[in-house]
């Protein structure tokens, strides 16, 4: 491995993981354990969980984080409910519309472009908030 790669391969994991690299000394640091920890700095982050790579550059946020800034904004979730009438001697099922605040759970996508946070929730709303 030539002196460019090294750098390029220490850049990469000191910016996924920057405590692997807190027990090494970089001057005396060999290739084998140079791909070691690549391979445990690009690891896939647990289910369920936000890549902290992705979260401490601040290009995603966490659930509370999501929540907080649906709270700030007062934002709603369009839905529908499930309501028995009778109509003409009829029961009927008819569905009344409904709002209620919107949730983190509720957000299907969200992504961090510098000062604004644009989410997409599951009824097909797009947004774009002030990050606070």
């Amino acid at each position: 491995m030539n002196r460019e790669d090294r750098a390029k391969f220490l850049t990469l994991i000191e910016e996924a993981n920057p405590a692997l690299l807190t027990a090494v000394d970089r001057a005396n640091i060999t290739d084998e354990q140079i791909l070691a920890l690549v391979g445990q700095a690009m690891a896939p982050a647990p289910a369920g969980t936000l890549p902290a790579v992705r979260q401490a550059a601040g290009l995603q946020l966490s659930q509370s984080e999501l929540q907080a800034l649906c709270e700030q904004h007062g934002l709603t979730y369009r839905t529908s409910e499930r309501v028995e009438e009778q109509r003409d001697g009829q029961p009927r099922r008819v569905w009344q519309p409904r709002l209620r605040p919107l949730s983190a759970d509720d957000i299907l996508s969200h992504r961090v472009e510098g000062p604004t946070v644009t989410i997409v929730t599951a009824d097909g709303q797009k947004r774009t908030l002030a990050r606070a």
